[in-house]
């Protein structure tokens, strides 16, 4: 009986300690936009490298400015998908 409560306490601490976290959404900081001359124009970009970075994207952003963007980065060339979920702008 102690074997079985011990082996379902095991489990369910185990189960606990493998939730993944919530992903967290924090605004980029303006700062981090660098800037690109194309021609006579000025881009502003922020990049997005890893993981949670291209996930999160634009997402919750209320305004996005004239010739500011975001370049996402990926480690190898294909085909990648992107979506708008959360995007106000």
């Amino acid at each position: 009986m102690k074997m079985q409560v011990l082996y379902r306490l095991s489990l369910v601490l185990l189960l606990c300690a493998c939730t993944p976290e919530k992903n967290t959404v924090v605004p980029v900081a303006s700062d981090t936009y660098f800037s690109i001359p194309i021609g006579n124009d000025e881009l502003k970009l922020q990049l997005a490298i890893t993981e949670n970075e291209r996930s999160r994207g634009l997402m919750y952003r209320r305004i996005l400015l004239e010739n500011h963007g975001m370049l996402f980065l990926f480690e190898k060339p294909g085909r990648h998908s992107f979506w708008m979920r959360n995007t106000q702008i």
